[in-house]
């Protein structure tokens, strides 16, 4: 069950949306990509951070600042503008074309794994050395960290919002596509 502790918070059980309805602003427009059924594929990746992860992709075309667009505590996306708010990365293989902002989100990574509720991994289309520094610093002082993989361009757009991935140490990542029914 999912609990907020704030004023208003949101309780699943009850129904509802926890959310306002909210305005597109910025980011490329376009909504987040579908899965389509597929072949399984593999992606040669560079390993920013290396390490090995599973799980389903939580994919988004704009860029996340995690300082304020991330609920260390929840793994919830709280900016309100991406278009991804309300999502939960936790446990997910986050994949987005970069970071946004503040260096301060190498300490809110480090929080989320910390709390438990970081990403399983995270796949960019560049280089993050901000996103990098939490996951390293995570590493030394929990013994936990999270993968990071950068993909070139096409690689990057061809995960789907819902695959099946698996990230190994050395930057490859295994796209399996559900069927669609």
């Amino acid at each position: 069950m999912t609990r907020r502790s704030e004023k208003g918070s949101f309780n699943p059980e009850r129904g509802g949306s926890p959310h306002p309805p909210r305005r597109k602003r910025g980011g490329s427009g376009e909504p987040p990509r579908k899965t389509q059924a597929g072949p399984t594929r593999r992606l040669t990746g560079n390993p920013v951070v290396p390490g090995a992860a599973e799980g389903t992709a939580l994919v988004t075309a704009e860029p996340l600042s995690f300082w304020g667009g991330l609920n260390t505590a929840t793994g919830e996306i709280v900016d309100r503008r991406h278009e991804r708010s309300g999502q939960v990365v936790t446990g997910r293989i986050f994949v987005l074309p970069r970071g946004r902002g503040s260096s301060t989100a190498s300490a809110c990574l480090l929080e989320s794994i910390r709390a438990g509720t970081a990403p399983a991994a995270i796949i960019t289309a560049g280089t993050e050395p901000v996103l990098a520094l939490g996951s390293i610093v995570a590493d030394e002082l929990y013994g936990r960290s999270v993968p990071m993989v950068v993909l070139r361009e096409e690689a990057f757009r061809s995960i789907r919002d819902g695959d099946r991935l698996t990230v190994e140490p050395d930057g490859t990542v295994t796209v399996d596509s559900p069927d669609e029914d």
